[in-house]
């Protein structure tokens, strides 16, 4: 009796300490956000600039600030410490020259990571998430960054094109900009001059338009766009296509077998810039005016995809060898043909079966006679050398 009283009591003191150590402990989430997300600044010599975040999350669970990255040394927190959702400000100091800092982008990271009060066990998964400041910092002299690319269109229309110049030197620069096109040889047919531009110092010069295409027929073209300046050239490739309504069959099944219902692949390719509905692929055994067909189909700008069809196969004469098939792939009120072939697979037969079974016993038969007779004649030389 005492020691299932003292196991008794045990059990209680440990289910009491539980309920104790549960009262004390706080789960921590991780939902956590902050606004805004990013900064974008540009560098001004002794700029002075107090930079605003409002991290939040669920309840008001505290969290630990803190900074890292290039700019550590230029920037100052207002708290380390918030009890739950807060304000927190960042001052950043701007040397007089950029000479200390990389040209190009420079980050600061101001981090928020959820912890628990003083003297509070933590249950669950700590929160945390980081803004960014980012500084463009201006290179020695004169640089460029170009940004540039083009957008498919129909055969006879415009091609849409982005081309933006950012001047990230120090000093102004004269730019000198085009677009070349290249064909699908990779041969230059055409340069478009798109004018001479002053760009100041962090400033964006946006050239967007329109390429004429009227004299370029459907098909894939390579551009490259050109920015050339007094110290430098930049250079970025993009490309389109010039789209026809047509859709073309590229491939297909080619083998199928006898007396079952065969799946047949039909895979097409879009050279039109705009959505089809309703395309589907439709086939004709010639010989035997047999018609299969598959499901309809959406295809998108320049879409391959690849469509099935069944074929029933059974009542196909045995003698046949190949078929030939009409396949047609229908879209927009219009049609694109191909005449094709279907072939049997070769089968062997059980006649095929029983020869090859005979040719390799008869191999394997003679070549046990082989050997029993070289036995033989080895046991008889034995034999005549022990009666000399």
């Amino acid at each position: 009796m005492d020691k299932k009283r003292g196991k008794c009591n045990l059990l209680n003191l440990i289910y009491i300490l539980f309920i104790i150590i549960l009262l004390n402990i706080s789960n921590v989430s991780a939902a956590i956000g902050v606004s805004p997300a990013k900064y974008e600044l540009n560098f001004e010599p002794n700029l002075k600039q107090v930079l605003t975040f409002n991290f939040f999350g669920d309840g008001d669970i505290p969290m630990d600030i803190y900074i890292e990255g290039d700019l550590k040394k230029y920037a100052e927190l207002s708290t380390k410490y918030i009890e739950g959702p807060g304000i927190v400000n960042v001052l950043l100091k701007l040397p007089s020259s950029s000479d200390d800092l990389n040209p190009g982008n420079n980050r600061l990271l101001v981090g928020a990571r959820q912890t628990s009060p003083p003297g509070v066990s933590v249950i669950g998964t700590i929160g945390e998430i980081r803004a960014v400041i980012n500084l463009k910092v201006p290179f020695p002299g004169k640089y460029a960054i170009l940004d540039f690319f083009t957008v498919n269109s129909k055969e006879g229309e415009p091609i849409p094109m982005t081309f933006k110049i950012f001047s990230v030197g120090r000093e102004s620069i004269l730019t000198e900009n085009k677009i070349e096109i290249y064909d699908f040889s990779n041969k230059k047919i055409d340069s478009v001059d798109i004018g001479r531009f002053i760009v100041h110092p962090n400033e964006i010069k946006d050239l967007s338009g329109y390429i004429n295409s009227s004299n370029y027929k459907a098909g894939s073209y390579k551009t490259k766009g050109i920015t050339d300046f007094q110290e430098g050239k930049a250079e970025i490739e993009s490309g389109f296509r010039l789209g026809e309504l047509f859709v073309n069959i590229s491939n297909y099944t080619t083998e199928i077998q006898r007396s079952i219902i065969n799946k047949i692949d039909f895979n097409i390719e879009s050279f039109w810039n705009d959505p089809l509905d309703n395309v589907y692929v439709s086939g004709t055994v010639l010989e035997y005016n047999f018609t299969f067909k598959t499901p309809s189909t959406r295809l998108e700008s320049f879409q391959k995809q690849t469509l099935i069809g069944f074929f029933d196969t059974t009542s196909i004469p045995i003698e046949a060898k190949a078929l030939k098939v009409n396949m047609t792939v229908y879209y927009a009120d219009r049609s694109n043909e191909i005449l094709g072939k279907l072939r049997f697979k070769q089968e062997i037969n059980i006649l095929t079966y029983a020869i090859i079974a005979l040719i390799i016993a008869v191999l394997i038969l003679g070549w046990f006679v082989f050997r029993r007779r070289k036995k033989n004649n080895l046991e008889k030389g034995s034999h005549g050398k022990r009666k000399r």
